[in-house]
């Protein structure tokens, strides 16, 4: 082979480099943070449901059954003497339950794109950041949506924003508060909840 022909596989196998390298780093985030959101919408649904089991139907003094104060078909009304004004009391306890949370430092500075609510790691890493609000009809839902969660699904690891679309994949994800579950997407029609669903669907590649 002589020089000029080294050269020139040289060159072709630097660009053939150039255009795979970044296709495989996307391609493995891609399967990186979806796992994760499908993780964390796991242990948020999973905490529901042992939530829910532990508030079922109770007899009263005279035997009658009464309603069970866990249930969040109940959110916005006074059951058995136990305000259920917003979502913030059923996640609430929730999370103190059944999610492992440790509260972040007050120094800690490390941005956090969506949050305006409550933050916090859980034991697995992620950071999350409720942001509650009253249960109200969403015309991008079936139902009533009372909020949403976001979920940095590698904690305080970069890039630290959030994810709109294959061009601008980041590890901040959307997560929608309804009355009985947790749903991937945000409580808004925006390009971060579109392309969380894409993405925990599978059908980002």
């Amino acid at each position: 082979m002589s020089l000029n022909e080294a050269m020139i596989a040289m060159a072709v196998i630097a660009i053939v480099t150039m255009i795979v390298v970044p296709v495989i780093k996307y391609s493995s985030k891609v399967t990186e943070y979806k796992a994760a959101y499908q993780r964390s919408l796991n242990t948020l649904n999973n905490a529901y449901y042992e939530y829910l089991q532990g508030g079922m139907d109770k007899g009263n003094d005279t035997g009658t059954s009464v309603t069970k104060v866990n249930d969040p078909a109940y959110i916005g009304t006074t059951v058995d003497g136990v305000s259920m004004t917003t979502s913030a009391a059923i996640v609430d306890n929730i999370f103190k339950k059944h999610i492992n949370r440790l509260p972040l430092e007050t120094s800690d500075n490390v941005p956090f794109p969506g949050c305006t609510g409550v933050k916090f790691y859980s034991a697995d890493g992620m950071r999350y950041c409720v942001n509650y609000s009253t249960c109200v009809a969403n015309e991008n839902y079936a139902d009533k949506t009372c909020g949403e969660i976001w979920v940095d699904v590698n904690g305080v690891k970069g890039p630290n924003y959030i994810s709109k679309s294959a061009n601008h994949i980041g590890d901040i994800y959307p997560i929608v508060i309804m009355k009985d579950r947790f749903v991937p997407g945000s409580t808004s029609n925006s390009e971060a909840s579109t392309f969380a669903q894409n993405l925990y669907f599978g059908l980002v590649k």
